[in-house]
């Protein structure tokens, strides 16, 4: 794609005229690294993340911006008041849109369950649980010098994990020894 976009390049500079001045030549490569950018690399339209945003949702919270645009110009409590009112509206709205939009996702989810369509409900049901365990990208070993390799830290974590799994074990060692011992030596009871 990058040698693409060289010769593309290239061959559009080659057919453009020299400039006299400055600033015709910089818009002149300006225009064409975007042509050229536009015509190698392709833009993919994004999927709105927000299926329950739309344009009540737009609408109302453009008036909320203006509102609170007004109300940092003149700060008045009438201002004040209408900018209140209306990101009260707006919070409304949009958590309206949002209950109706989850309740229907999770019936969609019902009915992917009930219809034994595991594909469909799995795919569905991973909204609800986006919550994905990363792990840092830096790491001290035990000598405290920082570790950056993947390798290397994973190889630390598991270090970690046995040394606290054999550091538990000890300890439940020592703990049955103790009330081994202690029940070995029974103290007389006291008198009064």
């Amino acid at each position: 794609m990058l040698k693409q976009y060289k010769t593309c390049l290239h061959n559009t500079l080659i057919g453009k005229e020299v400039q006299r001045d400055i600033e015709g030549e910089w818009t002149q490569i300006k225009g064409v690294i975007i042509e050229s950018t536009n015509e190698v690399i392709q833009t993919q339209t994004t999927s709105n993340r927000n299926e329950w945003w739309d344009k009540s949702c737009k609408l109302i919270m453009s008036q909320k911006n203006e509102a609170r645009k007004k109300y940092l110009h003149v700060k008045t409590r009438a201002t004040h008041d209408i900018f209140e009112a209306k990101r009260t509206e707006a919070n409304k709205i949009c958590r309206e849109k949002k209950r109706i939009w989850i309740n229907n996702k999770i019936r969609q989810i019902e009915e992917a369950s009930n219809k034994n369509d595991a594909r469909k409900f799995f795919k569905e049901a991973q909204f609800f649980n986006k919550q994905k365990s990363v792990l840092p990208i830096f790491c001290k070993d035990k000598s405290c010098n920082i570790l950056s390799e993947h390798g290397d830290i994973l190889r630390r974590w598991r270090q970690y994990f046995c040394d606290l799994q054999t550091i538990n074990t000890r300890t439940e060692e020592l703990i049955s020894k103790n009330i081994i011992l202690s029940n070995a030596e029974e103290v007389p009871p006291p008198t009064h």
